[in-house]
């Protein structure tokens, strides 16, 4: 069974600041196939994958403006989060909450 979550980024902040001709949802998998999430170092991995593919599905080009980068910035921080809580996993979700300082119940 492969074991994967997908990124979709619908987030309107992003899209508005986006030329409307680039403006478009995006997707992108993350595999944990090779992981076993209720161990604290996969989890931690899960994470870093997490964090490192909302980045990259955040990505603003075209603009190095302060904010381009501060909506860069957001959209990572609620992608993440947002995958976190879809992803359902109480170990990666205890870590996330550390690093992040966020609770968890907030962001449903």
């Amino acid at each position: 069974m492969q074991r994967s979550l997908i990124f979709v980024l619908a987030s309107a902040a992003v899209l508005a600041f986006v030329a409307p001709a680039t403006a478009r949802e995006t997707h992108a998998r993350v595999s944990y196939a090779d992981l076993n999430l209720s161990n604290p170092q996969d989890a931690q991995t899960m994470l870093d994958r997490i964090s490192d593919t909302a980045r990259q599905v955040c990505k603003v080009t075209g603009r190095d403006s302060l904010d381009a980068m501060v909506m860069q910035r957001d959209c990572t921080r609620e992608t993440v989060a947002r995958t976190v809580a879809r992803l359902n996993s109480p170990t990666v979700t205890a870590l996330y909450r550390g690093r992040s300082g966020v609770q968890y119940a907030s962001l449903r």
